[in-house]
């Protein structure tokens, strides 16, 4: 079956596997878990509730919080209805926030923080309807989500009509997530995140086995394509972790397959790694310099083989440093990540070094809200650290006067309400990042550092 909207494609995994978990998290130190068929019933309350309480097919609704299961739910149940969801950085200051709302002339928003209602006092008539994900105390004016589910509990579940959307049908206005970003929302169908889905399936393999964990907001578009949407689809796990706390005991604790991490993240790993083994005891500190020793030979090594000049052999020795360092590396790890991907992520030449020399799979990708989330990404049997990879099947990348150009089934259908910057971004096709950026011999994108000079005026490719 090929779903025709996003609700369809849960659909297809809730049908495939209703008891496995969906969620996963901690309440208090305790595990807690949601199932494909809990999650499925979950979103249909609420979806009901927002019918109900007044928001209709083709609404804006915002959704601002931490990633968090009432995240996904929400979002999900928006789209179920017809309604177009905008997520929105919880990172971002409040005024852009209030920018954000206007702009996208948002009907309802979907929060997590009451806090919300001191940052931006005019909440309550910028928009309709406020929702509130954990409503603590009763001074915040808006409903809670338990009663906007208490109301749709009350409902006939044959008014769920999420079957009819078309996949041409808008499903979501993405802004960008930088504060200092020009803020333009990039409309999207649901056909634009299945078919970016399709491509994404093609680089990125996750199982249904595979318990992913993202760094990444789901207001990010990589964030959400991968850290959600994929992992729904094949009927994988999504790992929740607790707030403020440190990158390596949530990685201890949730144990996960699949990785999306901030750049910022993994340096705090690897020198905590580095500082671990500095101070082991001399026999495994010797042992690491040595295996270190090996791999970074290892690599000089390689790159003779791809210069076509013959290497000595050292097979054995790098298969044990290579074993050594992998596995000291993968307790650090949680002890069953398999994949990691970073997005748009530079990392140190030590952290490119070592996983380069153990073979560790870490994916860098490209994603850009125009262009609905993953654009490039490195193929696992070819991986070049220093890029964000090739283009995934269907995308075609150029240069226009050094900067990057795109053109792909799920380009945005344009700017919300500007129609003029929409026709200056999008020419025969082609979406112009006015980002500069190298494509090397076998088709790897890698993008360099904005020149202070401008560039000249782009110039039009036909199709």
């Amino acid at each position: 079956m090929n779903p025709h909207n996003l609700l369809e494609l849960l659909a297809c995994s809730v049908k495939r596997t209703p008891n496995h978990p969906a969620f996963i998290w901690f309440d208090n130190g305790k595990p807690m878990k949601m199932t494909y068929h809990k999650l499925w019933n979950t979103i249909q309350d609420l979806a009901m509730g927002l019918e109900k309480i007044g928001i209709r097919s083709g609404d804006k609704v915002a959704i601002y919080g931490q990633n968090d299961p009432r995240w996904i739910i929400s979002d999900l149940a928006v789209l179920s209805i017809g309604a177009i969801s905008i997520p929105i950085n919880p990172c971002l200051p409040a005024q852009q926030v209030a920018w954000i709302l206007k702009d996208a002339e948002a009907t309802a928003i979907i929060f997590d923080n009451e806090q919300l209602f001191d940052q931006i006092p005019q909440l309550n008539q910028i928009t309709k309807h406020q929702i509130l994900m954990y409503k603590e105390e009763n001074r915040c004016p808006a409903l809670s989500f338990e009663t906007v589910m208490q109301i749709g509990q009350t409902l006939e579940k044959q008014r769920w009509f999420y079957h009819r959307i078309q996949a041409s049908e808008p499903a979501s206005l993405l802004y960008p997530s930088k504060a200092n970003s020009t803020m333009y929302g990039s409309l999207l169908s649901h056909g634009h995140f299945l078919n970016n889905l399709k491509a994404v399936n093609y680089m990125i393999p996750v199982m249904p086995e595979d318990i992913c964990y993202s760094e990444l907001s789901f207001s990010d578009p990589c964030g959400r394509m991968i850290g959600y949407f994929t992992a729904l689809y094949h009927g994988a796990t999504i790992s929740f972790a607790l707030q403020n706390q440190a990158i390596a005991t949530t990685l201890q604790q949730i144990q996960p397959t699949l990785w999306l991490i901030h750049s910022n993240s993994f340096e705090e790993i690897f020198n905590q790694f580095q500082l671990e083994l500095d101070h082991t005891h001399w026999l495994k500190k010797k042992t690491a310099q040595w295996a270190d020793k090996i791999l970074r030979k290892q690599i000089r090594l390689d790159k003779q083989v791809y210069s076509g000049i013959p290497i000595s052999n050292q097979e054995l020795k790098y298969t044990l440093a290579k074993w050594f360092m992998t596995k000291q590396f993968q307790k650090k790890l949680g002890g069953k990540l398999r994949m990691i991907i970073a997005t748009n992520a530079t990392l140190s030449s030590g952290i490119n070094q070592l996983l380069q020399g153990i073979q560790y799979p870490l994916i860098k990708v490209f994603s850009i809200p125009e262009c609905t989330g993953v654009v490039t990404a490195n193929p696992l049997h070819r991986i070049k650290p220093q890029t964000i990879g090739i283009p995934l099947p269907n995308v075609r990348v150029r240069l226009a006067n050094g900067q990057l150009i795109i053109k792909s089934p799920f380009t945005m259908m344009g700017y919300y309400n500007q129609p003029e910057e929409t026709a200056k971004k999008i020419v025969n096709g082609w979406y112009y990042t006015d980002l500069p950026a190298q494509i090397d011999s076998e088709g790897y994108v890698s993008l360099i550092p904005r020149s202070n000079t401008e560039t000249e005026e782009k110039g039009n490719i036909k199709q």
